[in-house]
């Protein structure tokens, strides 16, 4: 084992399209990794870990900790980080910490002290600035395409100390409810409000362009480096991700009954 002051930590996220891998030495992201190809997932990840290691010169036993994208999201893509994190962890006898994908996505739209989001995706959206605010009165949504006019969804708004409020927590909806539940401050991110986004705009909302709403590993990082005691896994072995996913026949069932 390489000998290292700080304990290196790994993450990883493939709940979307793009999977993102880093590493990280505490809260100091080291390398960053992101590959797109969704179905690919559980043949890259485990290719792009082994290289983001060797780009750093260590070896698999050198990472104490693993962070892990709980989804929701792509049924496979979830079940691919899953399966490596807790394998990771086992085989390691490390901890791990899981974060929401959702989450992650929230904060990699970049809130920054001078307002709700970054002057470049102010100019973007047209959002005007908040000079004086102690917090974000903008709740952002961020979306992930669960298919069948269906979305991930959940609502956050950003603080000054750097963490997000939770308005709703990650559940599975359709578009038209999501509509229906957000404030006219609400702007939307993610690659289900990129879908979804005439009917966004026709009910007068704004879409951030992308990658914003898009889960990245280091974002994951930096949530669950924040906040470790609220991340981490207690039980790995009975762990289980974000599935949120109703089955088509348990929804026929639903309606049916109502």
């Amino acid at each position: 084992m390489k000998e290292n002051t700080l304990p290196s930590y790994l993450a990883f996220d493939t709940s979307t399209e793009t999977g993102s891998v880093c590493i990280c030495r505490e809260k100091t992201i080291l390398d960053s990794i992101c590959f797109s190809g969704q179905g690919r997932h559980s043949a890259d990840l485990l290719s792009k870990i082994n290289e983001i290691i060797d780009k750093q010169g260590l070896v698999i036993a050198d990472i104490q900790g693993v962070v892990v994208g709980e989804g929701p999201g792509s049924f496979t893509g979830v079940r691919v980080a899953a399966a490596t994190a807790k394998g990771l962890c086992h085989s390691l006898g490390i901890p791990l910490w899981a974060v929401s994908s959702l989450r992650a996505g929230a904060i990699s739209m970049d809130f920054d002290s001078d307002g709700p989001i970054t002057t470049s995706l102010q100019e973007q959206i047209d959002i005007p600035d908040q000079e004086g605010a102690s917090e974000s009165s903008q709740s952002q949504c961020v979306l992930f395409d669960a298919r069948e006019n269906r979305v991930y969804a959940a609502c956050y708004r950003p603080m000054l100390s750097g963490d997000l409020e939770t308005i709703m927590a990650p559940h599975s909806t359709t578009i038209e409810k999501i509509l229906l539940c957000c404030d006219s401050t609400t702007i939307f991110a993610g690659g289900g409000a990129q879908r979804h986004s005439d009917q966004i705009y026709a009910a007068g909302f704004q879409v951030a362009p992308p990658p914003a709403g898009v889960p990245t590993a280091a974002a994951l990082h930096k949530i669950a480096m924040n906040s470790p005691k609220d991340f981490r896994v207690t039980d790995i072995s009975v762990w289980e991700p974000q599935y949120l996913r109703v089955s088509s026949a348990e929804r026929l069932l639903k309606e049916k009954g109502s």
